[in-house]
């Protein structure tokens, strides 16, 4: 391969990086989810469902958006739900961020 194959290789990769980089979520990204997604005003602070929400993330090793839809929309994750039910895992999920939450 010449420089100039690679460098052309190497500036392709380069531009198509940033629409693979996740950005980190933020107490805005919770505002626009409850307002705009859910229809709902804003009655919490964002910033502590924030925290609460990268918390419980971490802790059961899960996406945060999927913590942040279970929470707060009820939506099924995996191994969260069984026949429309909380499982003893989900339950888990939504006990620990709402300790975070309320501490």
């Amino acid at each position: 391969m010449t420089n100039e194959e690679w460098s052309a290789k190497l500036k392709k990769h380069w531009e198509e990086l940033p629409g693979q980089i996740e950005t980190p979520m933020t107490s805005k990204d919770i505002q626009n989810y409850i307002e705009v997604d859910l229809g709902c005003a804003l009655r919490h602070d964002p910033d502590m469902l924030l925290e609460a929400t990268q918390e419980t993330a971490s802790t059961f090793d899960l996406d945060e958006w999927r913590v942040l839809r279970l929470v707060l929309a009820n939506e099924p994750s995996l191994g969260t739900h069984s026949y429309g039910f909380h499982t003893a895992y989900g339950r888990a999920i939504i006990e620990n961020f709402q300790f975070i939450y309320q501490s």
